[in-house]
């Protein structure tokens, strides 16, 4: 009896929409993944419809109601100048997860450029590029990132940029060691007799192969970069007043932890909830994209 054969695919986009469909299978059926995801969609949805899901100005002060306990008016209670705290939540989830955004689409880039061209040149590039790495890795994230923004002066851009600029060496090392990896492999070999240049091969056979590496990387790495956004937050050194932030929420509201708990539980358990959404989706996605977790 012969065995019937699934039919090849007829196109490179059909190979990929199957690719897609594969992995969209695969992410359904892993748990931390789909509750990562699912949390993350939904801070991110409450961020975007923050002006329709709102019920007051985050900036509206009323100082007869201030540190006005949860009730029907304002569900989350006020703080210390009488703004709704739910408002300035979800205005705050903006700031916070637009740096995660940022730092996750550009950071990896940058690392992947780096430890590709370390990995695959050597040399004089790999020595200045990795020595240059392990500068910025000799400090911790946090402290970098505050002598960085003490430097520079306070606002949502230059926290943007410090926490970038700390957080980029990590990508550099894995693009590194998966690049040596590859470069010695047989495709390799076989495209460089082919004639392809150094620029081809890292883009087109190497770097593509370092992404699932990075992005799970990135995705772990997201709890960090909010508590470190938060925690320049906390410090004064993020977004200026009276601009919505959950760091600096916290900071408002810590001097009235034993009465009025709620003005900084509430910044608090938003930060541990994104937190917690970006770790299930990193570690749903490594057993997805790491063959070594299979």
């Amino acid at each position: 009896m012969t065995a019937s054969l699934e039919p090849l695919p007829r196109s490179a986009a059909e190979a990929r929409r199957l690719r897609l469909a594969e992995g969209a299978r695969a992410l359904a059926g892993n748990a931390s993944a789909v509750a990562g995801l699912a949390i993350v969609l939904l801070l991110a949805a409450l961020g975007l419809a923050a002006p329709l899901l709102a019920r007051y100005d985050p900036n509206l002060q009323d100082l007869a109601l201030r540190l006005a306990p949860p009730g029907a008016l304002h569900w989350l209670g006020t703080d210390e100048l009488g703004r709704d705290i739910l408002a300035r939540l979800l205005y705050g989830s903006r700031v916070t997860l637009s740096i995660a955004a940022v730092i996750a689409l550009f950071v990896p880039l940058v690392g992947l450029a780096a430890g590709c061209a370390a990995g695959f040149f050597g040399g004089i590039v790999d020595a200045v590029l990795m020595r240059t790495a392990d500068v910025f890795l000799a400090f911790p994230r946090l402290i970098l990132a505050l002598a960085l923004v003490a430097a520079m002066g306070p606002g949502i851009s230059h926290a943007m940029l410090a926490i970038a600029l700390a957080a980029w060496p990590p990508y550099a090392r894995v693009a590194r060691a998966e690049t040596l990896s590859l470069r010695g492999r047989e495709f390799v070999a076989a495209a460089r007799l082919a004639g392809a240049s150094p620029a081809r091969l890292l883009l087109r056979h190497i770097a593509p192969l370092c992404l699932p590496s990075l992005i799970v990387r990135a995705s772990l790495d997201m709890a960090g970069v909010i508590l470190t956004a938060a925690g320049l937050g906390f410090l004064g050194l993020g977004a200026a007043p009276p601009t919505a932030e959950w760091g600096a929420m916290i900071a408002a509201g810590r001097r009235f932890m034993l009465d009025q708990w709620w003005v900084a539980a509430a910044p608090g358990v938003a930060i541990a909830v994104a937190a917690l959404g970006f770790n299930l989706l990193g570690e749903g996605l490594r057993d997805l994209l790491d063959p070594r977790q299979r």
